[in-house]
């Protein structure tokens, strides 16, 4: 079965089957009933299907059946016939074709990608279609599924296959050396209950999320796993601002122990390497055609000075582009690069780091090095004396995470680090996120259960005068749409604390924590993210709430005057505050 774009008559949108007959029948969705046949192509079962767009502009649908042949019909809509025949027919596989795939080439036409029962997988030209390459994956065995990878932190991998074992497969430089290895054995990730003990692990088929390619579905003999390859895996990086009237803008980037630097300018000059590479749109057409796309011309640049640790890291700027925060959570450590000739002013010890939105101000939350496990000395390797081991580190570790203080730091002009707070909030629960902004938020850890009148009270935001932004002001009571549909076991506690940067003092009451928090620039609204929606507030004269959007899972929004720019695992969405303090939102 496969989608097809939707056609300019009532027809939409459209499915096509594959039969054991060998027909292809292209069903409405709307009315289901038969808009057009693609027969007279193969003499046996099909066994898949795909659509993608040709080099030339033409939506183009390709076939794989048991007969061995793969043929490629056209999917375009300007064609009223209702039999169709083949456009090319080519002799694939031995013994059938299994699955087909499409993968995307930087500055060159996608390659089509094909399985068969001979145990080959072979990579075809879409301009050509002639064979580039024809291999082998796993000797002896026959591939089930295959999917097109694009992973950062493995870019020379660019094929994930399975074959009727327990391993997820992985295969380097297809067209060249064309390598495989085991990406990961799935039966060392699940619990060994699942699997019986006379029983094997598995997979029969594959997909990998086209969005986020860290996450990689299969289907086993023990059910659907569900597999996460490194989350961590975009290198971390942060944009410096821009001067006023530039074009040239600038990233910084962590690679392994190496600081570097990005510069890139965006141009409307068109790219022949990029237009022909894009995807079907409603009409049929290629998306960006009525567009012009984006030239980049960047110029990468290695930073001298160097990066103490090469684990995982998280970048942030300030607010006035002068300081660059590299913290270390792991570690935990922190350091603060002078942006202007790349010097370190500040470093220490620390898991989280938030900057004000004001001024060259920032919080850390200072933290031990974590207690190690203790050495068990020889004879008292007990199964009792390893679990007294374990609790006793696991209470040591909590011990330091309660001890563990929220401190605020402000760099001078001349570049050096004066403490203004060695501790913020009285609070005994242990610190779990730090949010900047126009004000310092905390958030607490809090393991209890919600009650029924704490979760009635959530969607409440208390009086919270502000230092600093006015006279005293209140959040008018709002309902988020969302705590009369949700029990009270899963509402969101109250552990998120508002500070003053000016006085260290809280502001208002506790609130939930949110995902993330914008502030705009100019200090007058901000925005607080959470998994069904984004709270939107006013700063001045006093802090009032605006107004929730329903945009679920955002992650990320930044501020432009009066305009909210959110971004979502798939789209862009633009916010609109009016006059009025009316809230719209379009895609």
């Amino acid at each position: 079965m496969e989608f097809l774009s939707r056609s300019s008559a009532g027809d939409s949108p459209l499915v096509a089957f594959g039969g054991s007959d060998g027909v292809i029948r292209v069903l409405s969705m709307m009315t289901w009933k038969l808009v057009r046949r693609y027969t007279g192509g193969h003499k046996g079962s099909i066994s898949c299907l795909m659509t993608f767009m040709a080099s030339s502009g033409e939506a183009l649908l390709v076939s794989g059946a048991s007969d061995g042949l793969l043929i490629l019909w056209s999917a375009d809509h300007g064609q009223d016939s209702r039999e169709l025949v083949p456009k090319l027919s080519l002799k694939a596989h031995d013994g059938g074709v299994v699955a087909v795939e499409l993968s995307r080439v930087i500055g060159g036409a996608p390659q089509l990608i094909t399985i068969g029962a001979d145990k080959t997988l072979a990579i075809w030209d879409t301009m050509s279609f002639k064979e580039l390459r024809r291999i082998k994956p796993v000797p002896r065995l026959a591939c089930h599924s295959v999917a097109s990878w694009c992973h950062p932190r493995a870019p020379n991998l660019d094929i994930l296959t399975c074959v009727k074992d327990s391993y997820i497969w992985a295969i380097e430089h297809p067209t060249y050396s064309a390598l495989t290895r085991p990406l990961c054995d799935l039966s060392s990730l699940v619990p060994p209950q699942v699997v019986a003990p006379n029983k094997k692990l598995r997979v029969y088929c594959m997909v990998a999320h086209p969005l986020q390619p860290h996450l990689v579905a299969t289907g086993t003999n023990v059910g659907i796993i569900v597999s996460e390859f490194d989350a961590r895996s975009l290198p971390p990086v942060v944009p410096l601002p821009t001067p006023p009237g530039s074009r040239e803008h600038s990233a910084v980037y962590i690679v392994e122990r190496e600081l570097k630097l990005l510069n890139f300018q965006l141009s409307n000059t068109t790219n022949p390497s990029l237009g022909n590479n894009g995807s079907l749109s409603e009409t049929g057409k290629l998306k960006g055609d009525s567009l012009e796309s984006l030239h980049v011309k960047q110029i990468k640049k290695h930073i001298s000075t160097p990066v103490p640790h090469d684990s995982y890291s998280v970048l942030s700027i300030s607010s006035s582009g002068k300081y660059l925060a590299i913290v270390w959570p792991d570690i935990p450590y922190f350091s603060i690069y002078k942006v202007s000739d790349w010097s370190i002013v500040d470093s220490g010890s620390a898991r989280l780091l938030a900057w004000d939105t004001c001024s060259d101000r920032f919080a850390i939350l200072e933290s031990a090095l974590p207690p190690r496990m203790p050495i068990l000395p020889k004879g008292s390797s007990s199964r009792k004396a390893k679990e007294a081991a374990a609790a006793a580190a696991q209470a040591a570790a909590a011990a330091t995470a309660a001890s563990a203080n929220v401190q605020v730091r402000i760099l001078l002009d001349d570049g050096t680090s004066n403490i203004l707070m060695r501790s913020i909030g009285s609070r005994s629960e242990p610190v779990v996120g730090l949010h900047g902004g126009a004000l310092l938020g905390v958030a607490y850890r809090t393991p209890r259960r919600i009650s029924p009148g704490a979760a009635t009270a959530i969607s409440t935001i208390q009086s919270m005068p502000l230092s600093g932004f006015g006279s005293s002001g209140s959040f008018a009571t709002f309902d988020d749409g969302f705590s009369s549909q949700r029990s009270p076991a899963e509402a969101m506690p109250q552990n998120f604390q508002l500070f003053s940067w000016e006085t260290f003092q809280p502001v208002g009451g506790l609130l939930p924590q949110p995902e993330w928090t914008a502030w705009d620039q100019t200090v007058e609204y901000c925005a607080f993210a959470y998994q069904h929606y984004i709270v939107i507030s006013s700063l001045r004269p006093q802090y009032r709430y605006l107004g929730d959007v329903a945009i679920a899972y955002a992650t990320g929004a930044v501020w432009q005057r009066r305009q909210l720019f959110v971004a979502t695992p798939t789209t862009i969405e633009y916010d609109l505050v009016t006059c009025a303090d009316i809230l719209f939102t379009l895609d």
